[in-house]
């Protein structure tokens, strides 16, 4: 039904609530990330005759391991673009209803029009949800680094926008 990519969600931190984390260093995590993604999103190869799945790896320091949430997921062009938007608009709410003063913009090579079926729709959101011409510059890669809570992944699937403002 239109779905192009399959992937994992992968929530590289134990679930909380399991003995060794404390509500209140969860809660504080959670403040710190701030509408900030708290997942991995990786290609999901296959599954094997026996019934494993083959996915890319985390990284190379950090392995799947027991207690890791994983959740299958299908990207669809509606989907990607809501996510977008509504990151975006979370954004500029953060910062007064303000659009960035420049943006550097690092998308998957398997986004736009391969995703889309034409070029510019991402530019296009961004550009309405910023309400005006903001100077941007990217490029599309086969890996986007960007935030999970509050280290930094190589990503697949994703679009990873790093807004720049001047300090107030």
């Amino acid at each position: 039904e239109g779905h192009t990519m399959a992937g994992v969600f992968v929530d590289p931190t134990p679930v909380t609530g399991l003995p060794g984390t404390s509500a209140a260093s969860a809660s504080l995590a959670l403040a710190a990330l701030d509408g900030r993604p708290n997942c991995l999103v990786r290609p999901m190869h296959r599954f094997t005759p026996e019934g494993y799945l083959i996915a890319s790896p985390l990284t190379e320091a950090l392995p799947y391991a027991p207690r890791m949430q994983l959740q299958l997921h299908c990207h669809s062009p509606e989907q990607a673009l809501a996510e977008l938007r509504a990151r975006a608009e979370h954004d500029v709410e953060r910062h007064g209803g303000r659009p960035p003063g420049a943006a550097i913009i690092v998308s998957c090579g398997a986004r736009g029009s391969q995703l889309y079926g034409e070029e510019g729709v991402e530019s296009r959101t961004l550009r309405s949800v910023w309400g005006c011409d903001v100077p941007t510059a990217g490029f599309f890669a086969g890996g986007e680094l960007g935030p999970v809570g509050l280290k930094t992944y190589m990503h697949g699937y994703t679009t990873s926008c790093l807004m720049l403002r001047a300090c107030a």
